[in-house]
């Protein structure tokens, strides 16, 4: 029998964070789990006051450096400090004998013909080119599997956004549909980044929001 040893890892840390080390610390393994964490990282999952929460889901952090930490990291990384942790956006789950279940992404990641989107870049593209404070719901396509309905609080430069989208971030992140909403409703809709509509539908989108197409 050969043992499935998971690990958990993310591109801006550099390295492995949590696993099953079975040839160092020789940790029980327990299915699904990514395991404790590595020594060195100290790890913990937070409710959205920041406070640590145990056997409970939150969002995944690390309280202080760690081994690999580059020197200097790039602006939209360093504003996950932040709160005085580093937030992965990850959601989690810790057990009380400190294993953790990595759950998914706080932020909703699309799947569009085969590549990983975040809905967040591309808020930040819309709002680093337009000045556009934005939201993006994910949507069933039955060419891409996945696509992307942008609500915008600002009817003046909806009509930009999709081509500002292909500009910056390539043509496959393309939106379906641009809709106009009120802000209230872009920034309620952040809260929401998870929930998937099983069409990207004008009509859909009517009901939930009360939106108009620009």
């Amino acid at each position: 029998r050969i043992p499935v040893v998971n690990m958990y890892i993310q591109s801006e840390i550099g390295t492995f964070i949590t696993g099953n080390l079975v040839n160092y610390t020789f940790p029980p393994l327990l299915p699904g789990s990514t395991g404790p964490p590595i020594p060195g990282f100290h790890v913990d999952v937070v409710d959205s006051t920041g406070k640590s929460v145990v056997e409970n889901i939150g969002e995944l952090v690390l309280r202080k450096p760690w081994p690999s930490m580059p020197v200097e990291y790039p602006e939209e990384y360093s504003e996950k400090w932040s709160s005085g942790f580093y937030r992965t956006g990850d959601y989690a789950y810790a057990t009380s004998s400190g294993y953790l279940y990595v759950l998914g992404r706080l932020d909703g990641v699309v799947k569009s013909s085969g590549y990983r989107l975040s809905p967040g870049s591309v808020e930040k593209a819309i709002r680093d080119l337009l000045s556009l404070e934005s939201t993006v719901i994910k949507c069933r396509d039955s060419v891409k599997f996945e696509s992307t309905i942008i609500l915008c609080a600002e009817s003046s430069k909806c009509s930009e956004v999709k081509q500002a989208v292909k500009t910056l971030l390539g043509p496959i992140v393309e939106p379906s549909l641009v809709v106009t909403t009120p802000l209230k409703l872009v920034l309620e809709f952040r809260n929401k980044r998870n929930i998937i509509l099983e069409e990207c539908s004008l009509d859909i989108i009517k009901q939930i929001t009360g939106a108009t197409v620009e």
